[in-house]
C-alpha cells in the first residue's frame, strides 16, 4: 500500500510538472529557440511574397519559406517550382492587408535574413515575421558574418566583445552572462531535487530512512522547479536583446 500511495503521487507530480512546464514554454522570448528548435527543414507561415530576381524583374509567389537550420538553407516553393535566395536580390511582403509596409529579406549566403531589430547591431531572422522571438542571428553593421544566437559561450563573448565601446550595453550584457550562470546553477539543483526524491521514494521500500531523502528532495522541488526556475528563465536571452537595443539607442538604459 506505502509503494502504491508513493507510485502514484509520484506520477500526479510527473505530471503536473509536464504540463506546467508545457504550459510556460509558451512564456517569454528567447532568440535562440527558434534556431536551436531542431536540425530538420522547418516552415514558415504562407505568404504572398514579391520576389525581385538579380535581373531586375519581380514576380508574385504564394508560399512558406522553408528553412533546414543544420544545413543552413532556405528556399521558396509552389506548384513544383522552387526559387533559392541566389536568384534574388530580395524577397517582400506587406505586414498585413490592412498595412502596407514591407517585411523584407535579403539574400546571404543560402538563406535570406529579414532583419527584425536594425541599427549597429542588426538582429536577424530567417522567417518572413516582424517579432523578436523569430530572431536567430545578429550582425554588426559593415560586418560580412552573421553570428547564430545558442546557447554556446562563444556567443555570448562575440557579442560582447560588440560592445565593448558602450558601456551601458557591455554592463547589461554582463548581466546576461550572470542570470545565465545562474540558470545553469539553478537547472542542477531542480535536477538533483528530483533525483533525490526518486532515489530515496525507490530505496525507502528496502531501507525505511530513505524516505527522509525522498521528502527532502520534494520539500526542494518546489523553489528550484516551479519558484525560482521560472522566474530567472528567459532572461539571459532577453538581456542580450536589451544590450542591443541600448547598443542601437533604441531602449535607454
Amino acid at each position: 500500500m506505502k509503494n502504491h500511495n508513493y507510485y502514484s503521487t509520484l506520477f500526479g507530480t510527473l505530471l503536473f510538472t509536464f504540463l506546467f512546464s508545457g504550459s510556460f514554454a509558451q512564456v517569454g522570448v528567447s532568440p535562440e529557440s527558434y534556431y536551436i528548435a531542431g536540425s530538420g527543414t522547418q516552415s514558415s507561415s504562407r505568404y504572398l511574397f514579391t520576389v525581385v530576381f538579380k535581373d531586375g524583374h519581380t514576380e508574385t509567389f504564394k508560399s512558406n519559406i522553408f528553412y533546414n537550420r543544420k544545413a543552413q538553407k532556405s528556399y521558396l516553393k509552389n506548384r513544383g517550382k522552387i526559387i533559392t535566395p541566389a536568384e534574388t536580390k530580395e524577397i517582400f511582403r506587406s505586414v498585413s492587408r490592412r498595412d502596407q509596409s514591407r517585411i523584407i529579406g535579403y539574400p546571404y549566403k543560402q538563406i535570406w535574413f529579414f532583419p527584425i531589430i536594425t541599427g549597429k547591431i542588426n538582429c536577424l531572422s530567417p522567417y518572413a515575421e516582424n517579432s523578436e522571438v523569430y530572431i536567430t542571428h545578429f550582425q554588426k553593421e559593415g560586418d560580412t558574418i552573421a553570428y547564430p544566437f545558442s546557447k554556446k559561450d562563444t556567443t555570448d563573448l562575440v557579442l560582447l566583445n560588440m560592445l565593448s565601446d558602450n558601456t551601458n550595453a557591455h554592463n547589461m550584457m554582463l548581466k546576461s552572462l550572470k542570470a545565465k550562470k545562474n540558470k545553469k546553477i539553478i537547472g542542477y539543483s531542480a535536477i538533483g531535487s528530483w533525483a533525490a526524491f526518486l532515489v530515496g521514494g525507490a530505496a525507502s521500500a528496502v531501507f525505511p530512512p530513505a524516505s527522509y531523502l525522498s521528502i527532502a528532495g520534494i520539500l526542494a522541488i518546489g523553489p528550484t522547479t516551479f519558484i525560482a526556475y521560472p522566474i530567472i528563465v528567459g532572461k539571459p536571452a532577453k538581456r542580450r536583446l536589451k544590450a542591443i537595443k541600448i547598443y542601437n539607442g533604441i531602449q535607454p538604459r
